[in-house]
């Protein structure tokens, strides 16, 4: 064998196990990435079983409103929702939600549901609203705490 042989021979050699070690490599590289993606795909069905309803107060200051939303890709069914005073005042009335008890509603993802609100001057400024619901998932339940405070020609108000 003269040394144009070998050295062709050692080249062959050294590209066939570098080629080894690349397939090797990219074989579990791509394992890794079918993981993630089948693990980000299983998250997202999941997510999609979810509704995700919350309580927010909206309107102008002459027409308030407390607003059930729901922001999430499944439907939620038997929405009811109650209020909670925070302090020792009454909670501010929501015209219709008591109704919600004998005859809860569905949301559909993005539907939004009004009750108007009636705020009193012995009315708690701050008041806790709970949503319950089923969805795909199961039941949930999700807690607001919202504000409403009547200032001399302004009125604001905000959950969070």
């Amino acid at each position: 064998m003269d040394p144009g042989d070998v050295l062709s021979s050692t080249t062959a050699t050294v590209s066939l196990l570098a080629t080894a070690i690349l397939a090797y490599r990219h074989t579990r590289l791509q394992a890794r990435l079918t993981a993630i993606e089948q693990t980000r795909q299983r998250q997202q069905l999941e997510a999609s079983r979810h509704a995700d309803v919350k309580a927010m107060v909206a309107g102008t200051p002459t027409a308030l409103q407390l607003v059930l939303a729901n922001d999430g890709p499944a439907t939620a069914r038997e929405v009811w929702a109650s209020e909670l005073p925070v302090g020792s005042d009454d909670p501010p009335l929501f015209h219709g939600l008591d109704e919600l008890e004998q005859a809860p509603a569905t949301l559909r993802p993005g539907d939004r549901l009004p009750f108007p609100v009636l705020t009193l001057a012995e009315t708690a400024e701050r008041v806790q609203v709970v949503v319950s619901w089923k969805d795909e998932a199961g039941p949930t339940a999700s807690h607001s705490r919202c504000s409403c405070r009547s200032h001399t020609s302004y009125l604001s108000a905000k959950c969070r």
